[in-house]
């Protein structure tokens, strides 16, 4: 199957993978990771890595967005019903390898891919101390220009995200917070927040008129916030983009 844009990717999950495969996905995030890999297809290469894939709901979409020669690497303690299936139904099932594993066990030196990854999605234990430990174990593995995503940033159930991913940037300087969806976290090295910030904002502000953003600073870095908590009226927006952010990204 072939998925060209974030569009695509969205109508093919109202359309297929919604109806088929338990789980939650969504359309902002759908939208965010599809248009961050195929709208930089040319310059970012490599594997992806999952952490956490229960009934496979975001790894269809991962394994869609490869390139020829790329590999998707899943990691779960336990291998949950029709995982594999539904990769193999609804997603890309070449290359595609499944790892049973307890991560907090996992040794760093049996993490080795046959590429840097380009993308290493992050939704295992939702602990703080598991997250930290994945993503201290993990990041290394990530090509220069890779991105780093990490589920359920800002859910009162699980205020380790939030501390956990906090501290992995205080303690790994280089890696920088640049955006957040309805309920994900996008993170990448520093040089490349601009890079990438400008990349949704193309996307969501002039290919789909979509004006309910705003922004943040997390660290002294500008952060993308895709779904403001509160609603934003659109002249607002404008507004602000022109007095603080076009001057900087454009």
């Amino acid at each position: 199957m072939n998925i060209n844009n974030g569009r695509e990717m969205l109508q093919y999950y109202e359309n297929v993978v919604n109806k088929n495969v338990v789980g939650w996905l969504y359309a902002l995030d759908i939208l965010s990771i599809s248009h961050l890999l195929k709208g930089n297809e040319s310059e970012l290469k490599g594997d992806i890595c999952e952490l956490g894939v229960a009934f496979g709901k975001s790894a269809v979409m991962l394994s869609l967005l490869r390139s020829e020669g790329e590999n998707f690497y899943m990691y779960d303690l336990y291998e949950h019903e029709n995982v594999v299936q539904n990769i193999i139904n609804y997603g890309n099932r070449k290359d595609i390898k499944l790892n049973i594993i307890d991560l907090m066990k996992l040794d760093k030196k049996d993490i080795v891919f046959q590429n840097k990854l380009k993308l290493l999605h992050v939704d295992a234990c939702h602990f703080h101390t598991s997250l930290l430990n994945d993503l201290n174990n993990f990041h290394e593995q990530v090509c220069d220009n890779g991105i780093i995503v990490v589920d359920d940033i800002n859910d009162i159930q699980y205020p380790g995200i939030n501390t956990a991913v906090t501290e992995f940037c205080l303690i790994n300087k280089e890696w920088k917070m640049f955006a957040i969806g309805d309920n994900k976290v996008y993170i990448a090295r520093e040089k490349y927040v601009k890079h990438y910030i400008k990349i949704l904002l193309k996307y969501f502000r002039y290919e789909l008129n979509y004006n309910n953003f705003t922004f943040s600073e997390v660290m002294g870095i500008d952060l993308l916030l895709l779904k403001s908590r509160e609603p934003t009226n659109s002249e607002v927006v404008e507004s602000y983009i022109q007095d603080k952010f076009i001057r900087k990204y454009e």
